[in-house]
């Protein structure tokens, strides 16, 4: 496992590490009889790691976690946002209890939640966190005064202009 470009001695969290806690939510009492659940998120963690999380569409996790066949439409059909809703609450409980120990944090998508369990991971002092600048699914939150207050908060140094975090 390689480490953080530009910052010696501190590692990358691995795909064995995500996975890893991806397992212990799966098996986890929460997630018990919850198998569409733990498919749901399992795809969305697979399809991360493989680097494909952008090309994750509303149809594809109908089709393929919902069983709702080729005719699914997503206007018509709400069970993709619906599930994303009670899975975010599933994860937030999770987090709250049995995982708030846990390196590896999961979460869904949007923006402010992003920020929220980034929030949360920087007041638990997750070491990994010093490679936020260069983990490409952070990209999305940087530039956003929430993410920068973040940092700031963390005491990373300022990031220059045309530096090597994308």
């Amino acid at each position: 496992m390689s480490g953080v470009p530009g910052v010696p001695g501190v590692p990358r969290v691995s795909a064995e590490d995500v996975r890893a806690a991806l397992g212990r939510l799966s098996t986890s009492p929460l997630f018990a009889g919850a198998e569409r659940m733990r498919r749901f998120l399992q795809l969305v963690v697979e399809e991360t790691l493989a680097g494909n999380a952008g090309s994750l569409k509303e149809y594809r996790i109908g089709v393929d976690v919902f069983d709702r066949g080729q005719t699914f439409d997503p206007r018509t059909d709400t069970i993709v946002r619906v599930e994303a809703r009670r899975l975010r609450q599933k994860l937030e409980e999770y987090y709250a209890g049995t995982g708030r120990h846990d390196p590896v944090i999961a979460g869904l998508g949007d923006v402010d939640h992003s920020l929220e369990w980034l929030e949360r991971a920087a007041d638990l002092k997750v070491p990994q966190l010093i490679w936020i600048d260069f983990q490409p699914p952070w990209r999305l939150l940087r530039g956003s005064q929430r993410f920068e207050d973040i940092r700031k908060r963390m005491h990373l140094p300022m990031r220059a202009e045309g530096s090597i975090a994308p």
